[in-house]
């Protein structure tokens, strides 16, 4: 059966968005018409001009003295060939209009898309500000209330939200419904903030609501800006990378494969702490592409230590700004004898993911790295300002948590596809990347025509006649930060 991308593939249990089928190809489609209808009605109009210059041409005006009889209907004919309601003016400004038409209701739809999207995030924030707002409040309003019972009453909702998994998994388990979930996040936190500042009165709330983060990724910029006054989230973005002897290798035969060897990277599937892995393949011909295996979190101490892949990682990489496991990444390529304009993919889960698209979306680190595709599994990167030139296919599971810190679906865009599956268990089990391998599995057999088109465009990574592989493990250790000015980024944050 051949899935309809956005529809649910009951052979696969996929749920696809974005890529050949998704609605913003679609209307690439629409608008590539427009553009040739335009292009046709004005086609049209030089043809009219030219049909119109034969009505006064001098030899033509000359015959009618010698057939009147004849003459005068056939410049009746020509008259009507040109402005007649069949005429070719006539005709070149209908199909210039209709492109015109057809031009404006695709920027329309767009645009409303747009405007929908904006409406449901700012709904999902004011549904999480409204009740940690509501109940810190109205605790202080109370006459036995304190400070202390307005903080108890807000852990025991937070308590409340946080026990109750069967009810969270219900409710993840509506498609989109997850990222109405950490969509609200920012709003709660807010709101607990407000809640908070209100307790000391009107001015407070103000100065709380004002300092408060409006999205994810300014949530994660004011976490890691604590750097600078504790010794916690501390991410200097530098990093000492060793790169191990080279060996031989099998090239990937597709996603379960890229998804396989990024798992067995984690320590507790025998990989080492703060490794990447890096393959060279080279087919028949000669030319040669690089892949990158890029793990996820390994080390949760909030204090950022020598492992690259670390909770300071995640804060830094969320809110944008450059991270060592992001520079381990750039100079194992580089170290392994990638030449310029030699294409990239990078695999990552988790944060893996995160830095890959992070990456990608980075001017400086294209202009030295050609990086064609990206692959993740459980990654939130909905707001990472991937290029339209980068191929990008993401794995995500209803159930899992961690791809809900965006707030956001993925962009539905004709090169990036992403492929939702329930996930396998409950929400402990969703983000493992064994479980995503499972899930790449069903990606590999897809028939939708937005896998399809992404596993074609994966071909140069892949296992084919003739191609060999060349493997590389790269150990990283974070050059820490220094106490103070080291806290700010190396590389400057990217722009909201």
């Amino acid at each position: 059966m051949t899935a309809v991308a956005g529809d649910l593939d009951p052979a696969d249990g996929l749920l696809v968005r974005g890529g050949a089928g998704g609605t913003t190809a679609l209307l690439d489609d629409l608008e590539h018409g427009a553009n040739r209808l335009q292009a046709a009605g004005h086609s049209l109009a030089e043809v009219a001009a030219v049909v119109a210059a034969t009505a006064t041409d001098p030899v033509l005006l000359a015959s009618y003295a010698l057939a009147p009889l004849t003459g005068i209907p056939a410049e009746s004919s020509v008259a009507a060939a040109t402005v007649g309601p069949s005429g070719v003016v006539t005709s070149a400004a209908a199909v210039a209009a209709l492109g015109g038409t057809l031009r404006a209701a695709v920027r329309l739809y767009r645009a409303a898309d747009a405007v929908a999207a904006h409406a449901v995030q700012a709904l999902a924030f004011g549904v999480g500000l409204t009740a940690p707002v509501g109940l810190t409040l109205l605790a202080a309003a109370l006459p036995s209330s304190s400070p202390a019972a307005a903080l108890a009453a807000t852990a025991a909702l937070a308590a409340l939200a946080d026990d109750d998994l069967a009810l969270l998994e219900l409710l993840a388990g509506v498609p989109g419904v997850g990222d109405l979930l950490g969509a609200a996040l920012p709003g709660a936190l807010a709101g607990v903030l407000t809640g908070i500042g209100g307790i000391a009165g009107p001015v407070g709330m103000l100065l709380a609501a004002a300092a408060a983060p409006r999205d994810q990724r300014r949530l994660a910029r004011m976490l890691s800006a604590g750097a600078a006054v504790t010794p916690f989230l501390r991410e200097s973005g530098r990093v000492r990378a060793t790169i191990g002897p080279a060996r031989p290798g099998v090239p990937p035969r597709g996603v379960r494969t890229l998804i396989d060897r990024t798992d067995r990277l984690y320590p507790s599937r025998g990989g080492t702490a703060g490794a990447i892995r890096v393959e060279r393949i080279t087919g028949r011909d000669g030319s040669r592409s690089w892949i990158v295996l890029v793990p996820g979190t390994e080390d949760w101490a909030p204090r950022a230590g020598g492992n690259p892949f670390d909770l300071s990682a995640d804060v830094a990489a969320v809110g944008g700004r450059s991270t060592a496991a992001g520079a381990l990444v750039v100079r194992a390529v580089r170290g392994c004898g990638a030449r310029p304009g030699e294409p990239v993919l990078l695999v990552g889960h988790s944060l893996g993911g995160i830095v890959a698209a992070e990456l990608a979306a980075d001017p400086e680190v294209r202009r030295e790295l050609r990086i064609t595709h990206v692959v993740v599994a459980g990654a939130p990167i909905a707001d990472s300002r991937i290029p339209d030139d980068v191929q990008v296919l993401a794995l995500e599971h209803d159930l899992d948590p961690v791809t809900w810190v965006d707030g956001a679906p993925n962009p539905d865009r004709s090169t990036w596809v992403t492929a939702h599956a329930p996930g396998p268990g409950g929400i402990v089990d969703a983000h493992e990347a064994g479980s995503y391998a499972r899930t790449a599995s069903a990606v590999d057999g897809s028939h939708d025509p937005g896998l399809v088109r992404a596993r074609a465009a994966l071909a140069p990574f892949l296992d084919r006649p003739g191609a060999r592989a060349t493997v590389w493990q790269v150990e990283g250790a974070r050059v820490p930060a220094a106490p103070a000015a080291a806290t700010a980024d190396p590389v400057p944050a990217r722009p909201d």
